[in-house]
């Protein structure tokens, strides 16, 4: 009779070094988030300035269960209500009187985090792309035997 042995403490290394990798990968989505800011900012209509200076990037629980996740938007209030009307300005629509919203700066635009989203979609796809092919190099490679 024959026995057959896999030795798995080098594979066990590597998926240690790719969790520990994993963690940082928060960064790079913060990256995007500040990517996704830049191409936006030109965008948002701008009258007092709170609703420009309102972008958060919070990142969403830890690197678990296979997913990592920051939320990005706007949050703005008004001093006179402390209503958060960032969603509606995005829409085009005041939200005191529903009506169209005429914009003080002329490069402003609805839906400007769609639109520098949008605009940030290739840049964010390689930088998110390169941080996880770098999970994995130099692992080197797994001897069987």
């Amino acid at each position: 009779m024959m026995g057959i042995e896999i030795h798995t403490e080098e594979f066990e290394q590597a998926l240690t070094e790719v969790e520990m990798r994993v963690h940082t990968m928060v960064n790079t989505l913060q990256e995007v988030a500040r990517l996704v800011e830049s191409n936006t900012e030109p965008l948002v209509p701008v009258d007092t300035t709170r609703l420009l200076t309102s972008f958060v990037a919070v990142p969403v629980g830890k690197a678990t269960k296979g997913l990592i996740e920051v939320e990005i938007g706007y949050s703005a209030h008004d001093p006179r209500d402390y209503y958060d009307y960032a969603e509606y300005t995005h829409t085009g629509i005041d939200y005191r009187t529903g009506d169209e919203i005429q914009w003080h700066k002329s490069t402003a635009q609805r839906e400007y985090l769609i639109k520098g989203i949008v605009k940030s979609e290739n840049e964010a796809f390689k930088l998110i792309e390169g941080d996880y092919l770098s999970l994995f190099r130099g692992l080197g490679t797994i001897s069987y035997g």
